[in-house]
């Protein structure tokens, strides 16, 4: 028979049936966070760039709850904007944000140039504004 914890009957009361939103969840570190989540009893959302991924994670997430997808990349403008608008008519009751979206660049640290930084520090500072907007909507500010 299965015994929970004080603690994780506390946790899955908190998570049950709230909406979360992972940036990121179709690999990785993200992809465990909407693992746990569901696990919890959250109904999850993840944003991931690649369909493919994207398809693979909500196969295996499938099996501990309810899973959506949403392609997005977040290093385009115009789909951020999207995304925003999105979250704001899809899930107005977004009350878990988890941003677990990197950039990758398979270099030694040495082997980096100034286009790589520029276009990091581009894609970073020209999303920060959205992704501030998402992080207010889901803090209920």
């Amino acid at each position: 028979m299965l015994s929970l914890t004080q603690t994780e009957i506390i946790m899955y009361l908190e998570f049950k049936n709230q909406q979360a939103l992972v940036i990121g969840g179709n690999s990785g570190i993200g992809l465990e966070v909407a693992k746990i989540l569901l696990n919890q009893g959250a109904i999850v959302t993840i944003v991931g760039r690649n369909v493919s991924k994207l398809e693979e994670a909500s196969s295996f997430l499938s099996q501990f709850g309810d899973i959506k997808t949403w392609q997005s990349d977040l290093s385009d403008r115009n789909q951020v904007n999207q995304l925003t608008d999105r979250i704001a008519d899809e899930l107005p009751e977004v009350r878990y944000l988890v941003n677990s979206a990197g950039v990758f660049s398979p270099k030694s640290f040495l082997d980096h140039d100034g286009e790589d930084y520029d276009r990091l520090k581009i894609t970073t500072h020209s999303n920060s504004d959205r992704l501030e907007e998402i992080d207010c909507w889901c803090d209920g500010a």
